[in-house]
């Protein structure tokens, strides 16, 4: 991961280590999350759902959009409802296992981007 904020294990996050089944090192072997986040046909109903799409993306943005919901629904899993403007990275094993089932075609990738503490309305008066 490229940020130290990224690199973080499933272990590491009090919220996913209570939900870690017995006899499992790692998030990314439950049942739960390689059904939900990891099946391109359930990470595809969910993302019509939330999205109220009508029709599949192009391919270029698909596995994109795909990789989004899947990260949206592991922290939804995981966090239970954050509220707005309340991010929390993903673990490295999580982004590894999704990136590998949903992979972007030339390895671009975005990754955590925290949002700013206060809003973008704010910051026109930060010029003046």
């Amino acid at each position: 991961m490229p940020t130290l904020k990224e690199c973080i294990c499933c272990c590491e996050i009090r919220n996913a280590f209570d939900i870690i089944e017995q006899g499992t090192n790692c998030i990314v072997e439950s049942p739960f999350f390689i059904n939900q986040c990891l099946n391109e046909d359930k990470v595809y109903f969910n993302l019509r759902l939330a999205k109220n799409m009508t029709r599949r993306p192009s391919d270029d943005d698909y596995l994109r959009y795909l990789r989004m919901m899947a990260y949206r629904t592991f922290t939804i899993w995981t966090h239970k409802f954050l509220g707005k403007r309340n991010r929390r990275p993903v673990p490295a094993c999580v982004v590894k296992a999704i990136r590998t089932v949903c992979p972007d075609f030339f390895s671009l990738y975005r990754g955590f981007i925290p949002l700013d503490d206060y809003a973008a309305a704010d910051m026109a008066f930060d010029l003046e």
